[in-house]
């Protein structure tokens, strides 16, 4: 583990994650907007994961139980 400041700069090139499962390259990046990436991909994949093992809310199949 490590810390970084949140308005440091990162340098170099980094994937970034993107809708979709994608990356963009991106150079020197913020700490702060490089971890708002991985919080929103992470939020975003949680979220399918548990879709798919336990459906939606709103599947209509799940509405007979």
């Amino acid at each position: 583990m490590f810390y970084v400041i949140n308005d440091a700069t990162l340098p170099g090139s980094h994937a970034i994650p993107i809708a979709a499962g994608n990356v963009e390259l991106v150079r020197d990046i913020s700490r702060d907007a490089l971890m708002d990436c991985l919080h929103s991909e992470a939020m975003a994949l949680s979220t399918e994961i548990s879709d798919r093992l336990f459906g939606r809310p709103d599947d209509p199949d799940l509405s007979d139980s």
